[in-house]
């Protein structure tokens, strides 16, 4: 046999069996179970674990169990879709379990079945034992007799015979024991009763117990299904499996993408953040060339006798420079005396003379300046160089401003972008965990 034939089986597995075996292996703790066989209520505590999980479908079941036990020998299934990979699969959990082949499980199993049922077999009412030999077409009524006919019938019909064997055996002595390994092709008002001192030769520690369990649930799984002589069920558990890791692959490369998105956004925003201080850097120094260009400009009409015809600013110097050349020719003729009043109103008055020259040089300046400024914004050529540098600076300027402009607002473009990313990373994420926590050997797919 195939090792995957336990993946066989457990698709095959009806839905009250894998209850049963999910109730055992899974919902119930170890102290539960043992506590369980100690109060003689077994049976209720799987029932009861078997009505929790009524309403789940069986390929679930059939897959959390599967999981399980790849879980606790620490494998970690990939593409069971792929025969060669499942038949690995299942080869490394049986030599986790210490077999190299299903046959030598069910062979081991079968005897241990035959272990327990001698030691029990002089316990037996002579005419249960007569019964069951009748039966079995047996002349002696001797255990070893009974063992013998049993190979034979092994060699001979193979499994077959045992399930005769185990019908005959549980209908003349349903208070015989079997390994927990026969549970599953017990009766089912009897498998209970006829399993639980079984459980005491376990270990309380529940993973400790649960991993020793693990050859025991194989052999469940796999003798109902050897027994019945099914044909190769539909693989329900890999397809649903590649299902889920089809799934976790999306949610993981959507959050991914999303990420990279945002990422993106988040560099080309900090891109935008360090063009928008360069050409703010820039545009302090065009607004330099403006201010030199201006006051090379304003030096120039200074000095120049000659005023370019500019209105009202040509009127308002000439009047200015009469005031100004009228105030510096003015003299003070008057001559000092020894009279402290007298000098002190000299003193006076030629502060207030000087004050007037100065307001009116100023004046004078500010009208140049104004000047200036409506000169390098009109098209009246005066200094072609000093209005073609502060013309260009302008237009620079005004370009950076526009770039500025269209950064900003593709800033705030990528702050809504990645603002909405957000809540859509969260969900896929939030999705995935839930995914993960619900089968936890997922997290070895993550991209």
């Amino acid at each position: 046999m195939k090792a995957t034939i336990i993946l066989e089986a457990l698709n095959d597995c009806s839905k009250t069996t894998l209850q049963q075996l999910y109730g055992i292996f899974i919902k119930r703790s170890s102290l539960e179970l043992i506590s369980a066989v100690w109060d003689g209520t077994l049976g209720d505590v799987v029932q009861r674990s078997m009505k929790e999980t009524e309403s789940e479908r069986l390929v679930e079941l059939q897959l959390q169990l599967f999981l399980r036990m790849m879980d606790y020998v620490k494998i970690r299934p990939q593409n069971l879709m792929d025969a060669a990979h499942s038949e690995a699969v299942c080869q490394t959990l049986l030599h986790r379990c210490g077999i190299e082949r299903i046959d030598q499980l069910l062979h081991f199993a079968e005897e241990e079945m035959l272990h327990v049922l001698e030691e029990q077999w002089p316990k037996l009412e002579l005419v249960q034992r007569s019964k069951i030999t009748e039966e079995l077409h047996i002349e002696d009524a001797h255990w070893q007799a009974v063992a013998t006919t049993y190979k034979q019938g092994i060699q001979q019909q193979g499994y077959r015979f045992m399930r005769s064997f185990i019908q005959t055996l549980t209908r003349f002595a349903p208070s015989l024991q079997w390994p927990i390994c026969y549970l599953t092709v017990l009766p089912n008002e009897t498998r209970y009763e006829q399993t639980a001192q079984q459980f005491l030769a376990y270990r309380f520690s529940n993973k400790q117990m649960k991993h020793e369990m693990l050859p025991d649930l194989i052999v469940q799984l796999v003798l109902p299904y050897v027994l019945n002589e099914r044909a190769r069920p539909v693989r329900h558990i890999e397809s649903r499996w590649q299902n889920i890791i089809d799934l976790h692959t999306r949610l993981t490369r959507a959050a991914n993408q999303l990420m990279e998105t945002h990422r993106e956004a988040e560099h080309q925003l900090n891109t935008f953040g360090d063009r928008l201080h360069a050409c703010e850097r820039k545009i302090i120094l065009e607004r330099g060339k403006q201010r030199q260009a201006w006051e090379q400009l304003v030096m120039q009409l200074m000095q120049t006798a000659n005023v370019p015809l500019y209105e009202p600013y040509t009127t308002q110097i000439t009047k200015l420079r009469g005031e100004l050349q009228r105030l510096q020719m003015a003299k003070f003729t008057k001559r000092r005396t020894y009279s402290l009043a007298e000098n002190v109103e000299m003193t006076s008055d030629r502060l207030t003379h000087h004050s007037k020259i100065i307001a009116v040089e100023q004046s004078i300046q500010e009208v140049f300046e104004q000047l200036a400024d409506a000169l390098l914004v009109s098209e009246i050529m005066y200094d072609e160089m000093q209005q073609l540098f502060y013309e260009l600076a302008t237009k620079e300027i005004a370009y950076l401003q526009q770039e500025i402009h269209r950064m900003e607002e593709a800033m705030i473009d990528r702050q809504k972008e990645m603002k909405a990313i957000i809540p859509n990373v969260h969900q896929l994420e939030s999705q995935r965990f839930e995914l993960e926590n619900t089968y936890r050997l997922l997290y070895t797919f993550s991209d």
